[in-house]
């Protein structure tokens, strides 16, 4: 017995109806003839042709035939769909790894500030003694600045100092 294998993506395949047009293509082209008798019959002077109705159903007719055109394979009412609904998307996303390659992408800026003794924690886990003269210097530095924290791959902890 002769055995065929099924594609994985069946649902790219369109059926054609006529001509090779899908059943897209093909409402997409005759909604302009329906509109037309509509335009023809209920705008002044009553089924006479007359310029701006010949106009109207050009206006009409030529972005619907533009939308049943393929291009790369998929009608192009459905590529602008796509598009529409991608751009209706919010943008913003919340615990993505993009936010910390965005700050490891952040150059540091250097700062002409005066040499600050900084001390590690005593075996006492107790921090050292900050004088205030270090703390007016320190606030005299980051009075203008912005500061960012951020841990490493390590878990230390990082700081960059940028103008604000």
């Amino acid at each position: 017995m002769k055995t065929t294998i099924i594609p994985a993506q069946i649902t790219s395949i369109e059926d054609t109806i006529a001509a090779n047009l899908t059943l897209t293509q093909i409402i997409l082209l005759i909604l302009p003839v329906f509109l037309s008798a509509i335009i023809f019959s209920l705008l002044p002077p009553f089924i006479h042709i007359r310029l701006y109705k010949l106009v109207l159903i050009a206006i009409m007719s030529i972005p619907l035939a533009l939308l049943a055109l393929r291009i790369n394979g998929q009608v192009l009412l459905k590529l602008i769909i796509v598009i529409v609904n991608y751009c209706a998307r919010p943008k913003l996303y919340l615990l993505t790894n993009q936010v910390k390659s965005e700050i490891e992408q952040i150059e540091p800026e250097v700062v002409n500030a005066p040499k600050l003794h900084i001390t590690t924690l005593q075996s006492n886990n107790r921090p050292s003694h900050v004088t205030p003269a270090q703390m007016v210097l320190l606030a005299d530095v980051l009075e203008n600045k912005k500061v960012l924290f951020f841990t490493n791959s390590e878990g230390r902890l990082n700081a960059i100092i940028q103008n604000k």
